[in-house]
């Protein structure tokens, strides 16, 4: 809301204005409610500066003065006094003229307006203390999960045998049966194809292969049997075991020649002069026409 406070003070201003204790009134209720913590002086200034002429107030400035003091929440107990007194009808002690507004109103200037203090959410010293150390501290990096972990890998540690299957589905295109018929543990060299047409790892193909079949997980020679198997296994022969085309490659693409591209003539090539100056036969001729 807009303040009203300048233009009260510039109506105080002039010589000859118009409702001048409403305006003193109305100024000093505002300036006391902008304080963010009003001391007992203060309130003791706003009250004598009000009570005086308070029953001089048009209907209007009281009903004003009275609303805006209901926002704040917490009236003044002086203050809730010269509501009653004037609501009971007794007249004010004071006369209008023993007031010094300009005193009274000095000293509620005195403390400056700040903003309003924060409100308090901890309950306890330790509880802000356990605050103020969460805003400082640096937060975690999300902890990265190790290099040459695949999906697949992760699947297969939480034991889904059917999200396994599906991601098999998924990666070789295969239909459900068939990639079901990879995970039966009678067949362990046809999952073997399968992971190597995945690229995966030595370490984690092997992974995989305990997960699905329990003689390689329980035996230390089928392990051995199987880990041989995997690593002189070919990614090319696993695609062929798969049915899986290979991927042909495209040509790279090429450019036309530009000027720096061509070929320079080779400067050796050209013939190199015998000697330099004069040239002997002609030097003889000369001497024989003298002579």
């Amino acid at each position: 809301m807009r303040s009203q406070l300048p233009s009260l003070y510039r109506a105080l201003e002039k010589p000859k204005a118009a409702n001048g204790y409403d305006a003193i009134a109305t100024a000093a209720a505002l300036n006391f409610l902008a304080l963010p913590s009003p001391s007992k002086r203060q309130e003791k200034a706003l009250t004598s500066l009000i009570a005086p002429v308070w029953s001089h107030l048009a209907a209007e400035t009281q009903a004003y003065i009275k609303a805006e003091f209901a926002q704040r929440g917490t009236v003044p107990a002086a203050i809730r006094a010269i509501y009653e007194t004037s609501a009971g009808g007794a007249p004010v002690t004071s006369s209008a003229e023993s007031a010094s507004p300009i005193a009274d109103m000095g000293v509620l200037a005195e403390t400056a307006v700040g903003e309003p203090r924060p409100e308090r959410t901890a309950r306890s010293a330790q509880e802000a203390r356990d605050t103020l150390k969460f805003l400082v501290a640096k937060p975690e990096r999300p902890r990265n999960a190790p290099k040459g972990k695949k999906p697949i890998v992760e699947i297969a540690r939480s034991r889904n045998i059917d999200a396994l299957r599906d991601f098999l589905a998924q990666e070789l295109f295969l239909g459900q049966e068939e990639a079901a018929r990879f995970l039966s543990s009678a067949d362990s060299p046809l999952l073997l194809a399968a992971l190597k047409a995945l690229d995966l790892s030595t370490s984690d193909a092997m992974t995989i292969l305990m997960f699905v079949d329990e003689t390689v997980a329980t035996s230390i020679s089928a392990f051995t049997v199987a880990k041989n198997q995997y690593e002189q296994l070919s990614f090319e022969a696993a695609a062929a075991r798969l049915g899986l085309a290979p991927i042909e490659g495209t040509p790279a693409a090429r450019h036309e020649p530009l000027s720096a591209d061509l070929p320079s003539p080779n400067r050796s090539d050209r013939p190199r002069r015998a000697f330099f100056g004069r040239r002997f036969g002609t030097a003889n001729l000369r001497k024989a026409s003298r002579s």
